[in-house]
């Protein structure tokens, strides 16, 4: 039962979350869009695009790392002390049951430059790529600990952006932001504020 859960919880509901908020993204910020598109385009991907197809796609990685640094899917991640140590002035005890917000990394402006802002391109190689420690993007936690779809859930979101943006345009369907759940994990209240325009050519 236990397994069962996490395969539902973990594997499909943070990957529907995280599919859902970077349609959103996309159809905020179209010129991320255009240039998601262009990489589909610029590597001739078809609708079944191959596993060497889709580890190669560095702006697709790019835009999902920036959505899940903006949206964790996941509001707290669960972890316990091994071993007493200080904190920030406070003495957190060996054996301590601890929540670990993923969101309060993310949006620290010593970790990462204008944190309120979509900007994947802090994580693209080359001279204007802030550098990101590893431990300040933590939507899959870290460590030995990690969530081992990590690899997969990025797989699942390319192999579905790259039929959908060759097919359609992603746009807001209201200026609105829209309401958010947190709870037991983050995704839109109601309908996603987007609508897909069908494109002339593919």
């Amino acid at each position: 039962m236990d397994h069962v859960f996490g395969m539902f919880f973990a594997g499909h509901e943070t990957t529907a979350s995280a599919m859902s908020l970077m349609m959103y993204s996309l159809a905020r910020h179209p010129e991320w869009q255009a240039r998601l598109r262009t990489e589909i385009a610029a590597r001739n991907l078809s609708d079944a695009p191959t596993l060497e197809a889709l580890s190669d796609m560095p702006v697709a990685e790019a835009v999902f790392r920036e959505t899940l640094r903006l949206y964790a899917p996941i509001q707290f991640l669960p972890r316990r002390s091994v071993r007493s140590f200080d904190w920030c002035g406070h003495r957190i005890p060996a054996n301590s049951h601890i929540l670990l917000p993923p969101q309060v990394c993310h949006r620290d402006e010593s970790l990462f430059e204008d944190p309120n802002s979509f900007r994947p391109d802090r994580f693209l190689t080359g001279s204007a790529r802030q550098q990101v420690d590893p431990f300040a993007w933590v939507p899959f936690g870290r460590g030995s600990h990690m969530c081992m779809g990590t690899h997969f859930a990025l797989l699942e979101i390319k192999a579905l952006f790259v039929p959908l943006l060759r097919r359609f345009d992603l746009e807001l369907a209201m200026t609105d932001a829209p309401a958010l759940q947190h709870v037991p994990l983050l995704r839109p209240k109601g309908k996603l504020p987007i609508k897909f325009v069908q494109r002339l050519s593919q």
